[in-house]
């Protein structure tokens, strides 16, 4: 055999086989190198202030929330990303009102994932829900402080509400004026009902 094809065959082979262990080994893969440098921070070294500033919740909260989501087996890590980064990308862009672009420029992934991994968890709060949320009629009395409030007189007799608000809106810029609230700004109105 060749020994220029030989020498080759084997440069090309040696980083297959590198990326095929990283392929299979579960853990997610970092092409650019970061190892999840902002993920890693957040849940090593930042203090507790920082983390409830950065995520809107307590540090033990949020282990014991991804604890609950790995044990039920509900989220699993993913090759691009582990459970607590899905959760953080998710918290960054529905508590803070944060575009998915900007998301993904602090998260390291690209657009899709970060799309893709915002709706998992979403989805899986969803199903979520009816475990941890339980009415009763117990739980959907009013308190008498806001019962016997003057301004809750119009509502004596309600069985529910319904309002709109307005919440901003990412639209591109050649529908913009058409999604303009009066006071100027881009934003969306959604429709909201409410039991008493």
């Amino acid at each position: 055999m060749d020994p220029q094809l030989f020498t080759a065959i084997l440069a090309t082979s040696i980083p297959i086989i590198i990326l095929a262990k990283h392929w299979n080994e579960g853990n997610p893969y970092y092409s650019n190198g970061s190892h999840a440098t902002y993920v890693n921070f957040l849940l090593h070294l930042a203090q507790e202030e920082l983390f409830h500033k950065v995520t809107s919740m307590q540090q033990d909260s949020f282990m014991i929330l991804i604890a609950t989501l790995r044990n039920k087996g509900l989220l699993v890590d993913g090759r691009l990303a582990t459970v607590e980064e899905q959760v953080l990308i998710f918290l960054k862009i529905v508590c803070y009102n944060k575009s998915m672009h900007e998301t993904a420029l602090k998260f390291r992934p690209g657009l899709y994932t970060v799309n893709r991994y915002v709706e998992l968890v979403l989805e899986t709060f969803v199903t979520m829900y009816p475990e941890y949320v339980q009415l009763n009629a117990h739980t959907m009395l009013r308190p008498t402080a806001i019962q016997d409030s003057l301004k809750s007189m119009a509502f004596k007799n309600a069985v529910s509400a319904v309002d709109g608000v307005f919440i901003n809106a990412w639209v591109p810029a050649n529908d913009q004026p058409t999604w303009r609230s009066q006071k100027g700004f881009v934003a969306q109105n959604v429709l909201v009902a409410v039991n008493f």
